[in-house]
């Protein structure tokens, strides 16, 4: 019973989504094939974008195989498909959202270079070092999706016809590092947006002139149209992630509804074909050069089938696919011109024509010759075209040259810049050395002067003494009497003298 509601509901639901998801195939296909009209020479954000939108047409190309293959078919048609190929369609998908992941990381980090050293831009993304990134970009999800898929013992393109898928549909290990590459490098894209905007704020504070202000507008909305497809990625893609990591025989949820797993099917599958539908017209609306390129693609077109003159037409038809169309923007004055003179040129041979229809042979031969000279002339106006497109050429490639002399100048600038700078480091750090001996010199020097104060004041005190010694030392040698021995009080001379005298029989 189950499964017949599930046959009665995918009969009820896919054949409009596969219808749905073949146009929307169509439609970013045709941006994919307005690429050789792009104007040359091609920008690095306008590669990256063409390549972003080629993976976009990748994965709505294998989205609409795995319906059809893995869904419709065995399910409402009851046609068996070989598991081999419903699991190469299913890494095909996984693919297609790796590249589309790494591709957004890749526009994010250019755009945050081209904010924050513009002068290097040009050094930094060179053709060739664009080319390696894309190529690695391409290859490297392809490749690590196949041997992720093939190194498990039995499981996945080891099994038996590769019925064997556990680790994929049922483990949580490989959820979780699926979860983290989808949420690891969004999370950095989305910081550096922010950090972007931020800058863009300010920096427009600090412009004057109008040029840069024009051009700040541009780098403003071509960044808005890349955060705008990072928020259809995350909007088409994060409720996915989100269901896949959540429900599993190993996760949170183990177990749901039938109804419900329908129900979330149906509205993630049509997530992901609006997702592509609209990136399609995100790119063909916003991006200057694209939409160029399709009106240039569209004239062509219509030129080709409108075939009322086949040999004019044939001729400026060819000419502006690989030349002027890739040269010439839709604003140029001599495109307007070209345009011009091509409707003079046909409104004055339909007038012949029709004179032609009304008068002699005479008449016919004369207007047949200035119809020859009206093509002669256009022969000229596509011989001066032609030049002039090859001076802009050379003009961009000697802009293009001037550029990388300015770039390494800036570049041994910076270098000559940074060697001055260590040089004044170490200046300062000798000053610093020398004012911290100066302030030892000085320390010393005041110690010693406290030292000569205090000598000064230790001789003083000598010289005191020595003064007090030799006065007492004088003092003292002026009582001594010529013998040396120290005087006597009178009374003491006077007594003895008087009793010897006196009395001689004392004696």
């Amino acid at each position: 019973l189950e499964k017949e509601t599930q046959r009665e509901f995918y009969a009820a639901i896919l054949p409009a989504l596969i219808v749905f998801t073949v146009a929307t195939t169509l439609v970013s296909s045709v941006v994919v094939c307005a690429a050789p009209w792009v104007k040359r020479p091609l920008s690095p954000t306008v590669r990256l974008s063409l390549s972003l939108a080629a993976a976009n047409t990748l994965f709505a190309v294998t989205w609409t195989l795995c319906l059809v293959a893995n869904m419709y078919l065995p399910m409402v048609q009851k046609v068996h498909i070989p598991e081999c190929i419903k699991l190469s369609l299913e890494v095909l998908r996984l693919c297609g959202i790796l590249i589309q992941i790494l591709h957004l990381l890749v526009v994010a980090l250019n755009h945050y270079i081209g904010i924050i050293r513009p002068l290097h831009y040009a050094a930094t993304f060179t053709p060739t070092t664009l080319k390696v990134i894309l190529c690695t970009l391409w290859l490297t999800p392809i490749v690590g999706m196949f041997v992720a898929f093939s190194s498990v013992t039995n499981e996945g393109f080891q099994a038996t016809n590769c019925s064997n898928v556990t680790f994929y549909t049922h483990g949580l290990p490989f959820r979780i590092v699926w979860t983290c590459i989808f949420f690891g490098p969004t999370l950095v894209i989305i910081i550096v947006y922010c950090h972007i905007f931020y800058l863009l704020n300010n920096r427009s504070l600090y412009l004057v002139c109008a040029e840069q202000r024009t051009q700040l507008r541009r780098n403003i909305k071509t960044v808005r149209t890349t955060a705008l497809i990072v928020v259809t990625f995350l909007v088409g893609w994060g409720p996915a992630v989100v269901k896949f990591i959540l429900i599993c025989s190993e996760c949170v949820y183990t177990k749901t509804d039938l109804h419900t797993q329908m129900y979330l099917g149906a509205a993630f599958n049509t997530l992901f074909s609006l997702k592509v539908f609209i990136d399609t017209f995100i790119y063909a609306i916003r991006l200057p050069d694209i939409r160029k390129s399709l009106v240039m693609m569209w004239l062509l077109i219509r030129t080709r089938l409108r075939r009322r003159q086949p040999g004019l037409i044939d001729g400026l038809a060819t000419s502006p696919s690989r030349t002027s169309s890739t040269r010439l923007s839709l604003s140029s004055p001599s495109f307007h011109r070209i345009l011009h003179d091509l409707r003079a040129s046909m409104s004055w041979k339909r007038g012949i024509l029709r004179r032609q229809q009304q008068s002699s042979a005479p008449q016919r031969r004369a207007s047949q010759a200035a119809a020859v000279r009206s093509t002669r002339f256009l022969a000229r106006v596509r011989t001066s075209t032609g030049r002039q497109t090859r001076r802009l050429s050379r003009s961009q490639a000697t802009a293009e040259r001037q550029t990388r002399r300015l770039s390494r100048s800036q570049t041994a600038a910076e270098r000559q810049t940074r060697r001055l700078s260590r040089s004044q480091t170490a200046a300062e750090r000798q000053t610093r050395h020398l004012s911290g001996s100066q302030t030892t010199a000085r320390v010393q020097i005041r110690r010693l002067s406290r030292m000569q104060t205090t000598a000064g004041g230790q001789t003083k005190q000598f010289a005191r003494v020595r003064t007090t010694v030799d006065r007492q030392n004088r003092r003292y040698l002026s009582r001594l009497t010529p013998a040396g021995r120290p005087l006597l009080p009178a009374s003491c001379h006077q007594q003895p003298s008087t009793s010897l005298s006196t009395s001689p029989v004392s004696l």
